[in-house]
């Protein structure tokens, strides 16, 4: 036998445990009597979301933020600052303006520019950029945005594009705040897929999905914050609906 033959069969002894191994574990659904069965395995079980989750959520949805051990506001919190990003409750969202300049206060960013989506321009800001026409290239540049909803299996924001919420803001600057009401933090991803099916009609040209400020290892495998996004992320956790 060859190397190559010897190299060929061990890998292919290898992707035969594999496939067994996935039988075992996901077995095919029983089939009827007379059809060929298969020995497929069910492969798109292994992907399955985390089952306390989807339990609380289905649960609670459209209720309760929390149900039994599973507090997904807490859970969010966790996760969200596991990637980074800063997490910080409001009682309303008149109160955001106020914590944003706070949080800039402490990172030494008091006099940052901050550009407001045209959705949260009624809050009382202090001086701000309104859009177009700023600069989103401009180093230092503070956005802050709305959320459509928010995911505590991944501490994750959901942001929808639209005249008002313009994606630009969500990646461009180099502080991006993030308002998140309470009762829009859901279990799953599923889960907040469900919710824009069921809240949007036409679904708008971006739904994008934020796991804490931008990171690439791309360089010699080092992680570098800020590289393609923000170098950080502060999302204000609202109290009101």
């Amino acid at each position: 036998m060859s190397a190559r033959d010897d190299i060929l069969g061990r890998i292919r002894a290898a992707l035969g445990n594999e496939r067994a191994r996935l039988a075992a574990q996901f077995p095919a659904p029983a089939q009827a009597k007379g059809a060929g069965a298969s020995a497929a395995p069910n492969a798109n079980a292994a992907f399955a979301p985390d089952a306390s989750l989807s339990t609380a959520s289905s649960a609670a949805r459209g209720s309760a933020i929390s149900l039994g051990d599973v507090d997904l506001v807490a859970r969010f919190v966790a996760k969200a600052q596991q990637v980074s990003a800063t997490c910080t409750h409001i009682a309303t969202a008149a109160g955001a303006p106020a914590a944003v300049d706070a949080y800039l206060r402490d990172a030494g960013l008091a006099d940052a520019p901050l550009v407001v989506a045209a959705a949260l321009d009624a809050l009382p800001w202090r001086a701000h950029r309104a859009l177009p026409g700023v600069d989103l290239r401009r180093d230092g540049l503070v956005s802050v945005t709305p959320s459509f909803a928010a995911i505590a299996e991944t501490g994750s924001v959901v942001c929808l594009s639209s005249s008002a919420t313009p994606t630009s803001l969500n990646f461009v600057a180099a502080t991006h705040v993030v308002l998140v009401n309470r009762s829009a933090i859901v279990a799953t991803m599923e889960d907040a897929w469900a919710r824009v099916r069921a809240t949007i009609a036409t679904l708008p040209r971006a739904v994008n999905v934020i796991t804490g400020p931008s990171r690439t290892a791309d360089v010699e495998q080092t992680v570098q914050v800020g590289v393609h996004g923000p170098k950080r992320v502060l999302v204000l956790i609202c109290d009101d609906a």
